[in-house]
């Protein structure tokens, strides 16, 4: 299946950007679970934590992906811009935690001027989130369409490679949200889980520029054909051009809101908020990545696009309301688990894991 995407006669820079696609996933996620953890410290609120870090992390990659997405085909050396982008974003989670222990004295400071102002309190952790994590962000989102444009050498190829990027993408942010929350913190500390990270972006940003030396990489990059979008009229007024943006906000909106809501819910059932988070946000991206995947190889076979798209946000809609009745049907499911596998570590793990699993995945799938 791979092969069909390849840009280049060599399959091995097909594997090696994916690889890149891979690892830039898993760096995110594992900053996203260690800032979580931060500022929950920080704020003292699950829910304002999780709401401020999931708000600047989708805003700060939808500008980054609308930013560069725009001037993408344009650019002669996609790898090396992707690379610096990786470094980017590595080099800033290095001096993080200086920037956070001056947030700190900051935030307290304002928080005495506000603390009586329940929607004011709200919008000073929003606002800490924004600053903290927009730069990074912004660079995270500005590397898929980097990535889209080195491989997708035909027009007609890029809503598969799209499909196949992002859901490589996500898959490598699953392991990465897992590996940082259930393993590496409880483990090795939040400094070492941080590290981890950011090699991992390192390690994406080295593999770009190996790409980028290989003499046939640079002509083959350089030369790919550029898409015409002279034929584009996106000011136009047509019902298409005014719904799609219309769905695909709400669509998002929904989807973040459940992202909120999935993490206060899980704390009352894994007791942990950092586990919350992380099995959250890992069976988010799961679930993402399995719809992507299977979504990449039949996106072109559709005969009705807009139709399929309808089916699935029913889909979202009934299996997010099956997840809220089965949420309260869950202490009795889980006590049966328990008396049944005994209580450990592991088993608690393995028991949450299930419960989320069956809550998150069927609606994210979709």
């Amino acid at each position: 299946m791979l092969s069909t995407l390849a840009l280049h006669r060599n399959s091995w820079f097909t594997r090696l950007l994916l690889t890149c696609a891979a690892f830039s996933g898993a760096a995110a996620l594992v900053y996203q679970v260690v800032w979580n953890r931060q500022f929950l410290l920080l704020f003292g609120s699950t829910t304002a934590a999780t709401a401020a870090v999931i708000a600047a992390f989708m805003g700060g990659m939808a500008l980054g992906a609308f930013w560069l997405g725009r001037y993408a085909y344009r650019l002669s050396a996609p790898l090396l811009v992707y690379a610096g982008l990786e470094i980017a974003v590595a080099l800033y989670a290095l001096i993080f935690p200086g920037l956070l222990t001056k947030a700190e004295l900051l935030y307290g400071s304002v928080w005495q001027l506000v603390e009586n102002h329940p929607l004011l309190i709200n919008g000073l952790r929003l606002g800490f989130g924004l600053v903290m994590l927009l730069p990074p962000t912004i660079a995270l989102g500005a590397t898929l369409p980097l990535l889209v444009r080195i491989l997708a050498a035909r027009e007609q190829d890029r809503t598969r490679v799209a499909g196949w990027i992002y859901g490589i993408n996500a898959g490598g942010g699953a392991f990465g949200a897992f590996t940082a929350g259930l393993f590496l913190i409880p483990r090795v500390g939040v400094t070492a889980t941080y590290q981890t990270g950011i090699g991992l972006s390192l390690i994406a940003a080295i593999a770009a520029v190996v790409l980028w030396r290989w003499p046939e990489t640079q002509r083959s990059v350089t030369q790919s054909q550029l898409p015409d979008i002279s034929r584009l009229n996106l000011s136009s007024a047509g019902p298409g051009n005014i719904l799609l943006p219309l769905m695909l906000f709400l669509s998002g909106f929904a989807a973040m809101g459940y992202e909120v809501i999935w993490t206060r819910v899980l704390v009352l059932v894994t007791g942990s908020s950092t586990y919350a988070f992380t099995l959250m946000l890992g069976l988010y991206i799961v679930g993402l990545s399995i719809g992507s995947l299977w979504i990449a190889g039949r996106v072109s076979s559709l005969r009705s696009p807009p139709l399929v798209f309808a089916h699935l946000q029913f889909g979202v809609a009934l299996t997010s309301a099956g997840g809220l009745w089965l949420f309260g049907e869950l202490p009795p499911i889980l006590l049966s688990w328990y008396q049944d596998w005994g209580i450990s570590f592991l088993t608690s793990m393995l028991v949450n894991t299930l419960a989320a699993s069956l809550i998150i995945l069927p609606p994210l799938c979709c």
